[in-house]
């Protein structure tokens, strides 16, 4: 190709030509006296002789190519607005999440769903605590072993701290009570004693029922009333042999077995109800107040120091009738004193007192049962 051939149509309007589109185009009169171009060598070489040459593209001028037809759109009808009653809903209405999850709450109940965790009925809950009987009475059995096996002298701790608790606190208050000290002072103070240590460990074991079991309560499902009726039924078990080493004491400290002696069995099991219901009360306020678990060991003290544990009710607070008055409204010490009016031969009490007590324990259990109940929902779920 010659330098006219490459200036005619270069590589650029090559590029170019596919934007646009040929049309014929006049010739200047320049044009013919100009040298040949590239067309006017090629193409009656390209269309042969005879035939009638193709137009050069000399006789053609660029012009941009037309825009591909766009396509009108079809006229549309005006859009009719649906009734109110076709179900449409023109635009989203925000939902709140209290109507989302109810809703969703209605659904699962529809579907026979239950919430986990959620608190069932009382009688369903008091059934499913019975079903799970088994698993406190181990968990009870465990702990004991636990605890027994932490200790050289293992079960005999339950019998020697009482006791010392006895020797010592029966020398110090039988000195500074004089002549107004009971008959038999020594097994007036151990029978108080030891009756006390039961309602002691009861109450703060089952304070720490729920916090101190955080762990198991958070991992499995099982009424959470399971745990403090386990720390009761192991305080039981552990009373048992107590009581045995309490009977050897008042016989060596010089009172006959009498049959009056088997009705502290019915005592300790009435004794037991107001237990329970007192740890119920106390394992629900340790779970939403955790500073009263660094209280009760004083208020342990405090009930040990003015129930009557010992000292005699009647000879200190003889000038003061009301102040007994108030005692017989006292249930531990009204279980103090059934007790040693069991088992020591010179000590009274009101026959009545068995009634008092009887309608207080189931009072303060059922009370301690509901209260703890309520918030069967909560255990685990704070702090």
């Amino acid at each position: 190709m010659g330098r006219h051939s490459r200036d005619a149509l270069g590589r650029h309007d090559v590029v170019a030509l596919g934007m646009y589109t040929l049309a014929p185009s006049p010739v200047s009169p320049e044009g013919a006296a100009s040298a040949p171009t590239f067309e006017q060598i090629m193409v009656p070489a390209l269309v042969g002789a005879g035939a009638e040459p193709a137009p050069t593209t000399s006789q053609f001028k660029l012009q941009p190519a037309p825009a591909a037809p766009v396509r009108k759109a079809a006229a549309k009808a005006p859009m009719k607005k649906a009734p109110a009653d076709a179900g449409v809903v023109s635009e989203a209405e925000p939902v709140s999440e209290e109507a989302t999850a109810a809703s969703l709450a209605d659904r699962a109940v529809a579907l026979g769903l239950h919430r986990v965790g959620a608190r069932p009925g009382l009688f369903t809950y008091l059934r499913q605590t019975w079903d799970r009987r088994d698993f406190g009475f181990t968990l009870a059995k465990s702990r004991i072993q636990a605890r027994n096996q932490a200790n050289r002298l293992g079960m005999l701790w339950e019998v020697i701290k009482p006791t010392l608790n006895a020797i010592l606190y029966g020398f110090i208050f039988g000195v500074l009570q004089g002549g107004n000290k009971p008959e038999n002072y020594p097994a007036y103070v151990v029978i108080g004693v030891f009756l006390f240590e039961l309602f002691s460990k009861a109450m703060s074991d089952g304070a720490r029922s729920i916090t101190g079991n955080r762990a198991l309560v958070q991992s499995l499902n099982f009424p959470r009333l399971t745990l403090p009726i386990s720390s009761i039924v192991q305080e039981l078990m552990t009373f048992g042999p107590m009581l045995i080493v309490m009977g050897i004491y008042v016989v060596v400290l010089g009172e006959r077995p009498q049959g009056t002696w088997f009705l502290i069995i019915p005592l300790v099991c009435v004794y037991t109800l107001f237990n329970t219901g007192i740890a119920l009360i106390c394992a629900r306020l340790t779970v939403h107040l955790n500073d009263l678990t660094q209280l009760l060991p004083l208020i342990t003290r405090l009930l040990f120091y003015s129930s009557g544990v010992l000292f005699s009710v009647d000879k200190i607070f003889a000038h003061h009738p009301w102040v007994i008055k108030v005692y017989d409204f006292h249930p531990v010490y009204q279980v103090l004193e059934i007790g040693r009016g069991l088992l020591l031969s010179d000590h009274h009490y009101n026959p009545h007192h068995w009634i008092f007590l009887c309608i207080v324990s189931v009072a303060v259990l059922a009370v301690g049962v509901v209260f703890f109940w309520k918030a069967e929902e909560r255990y685990g779920r704070e702090h």
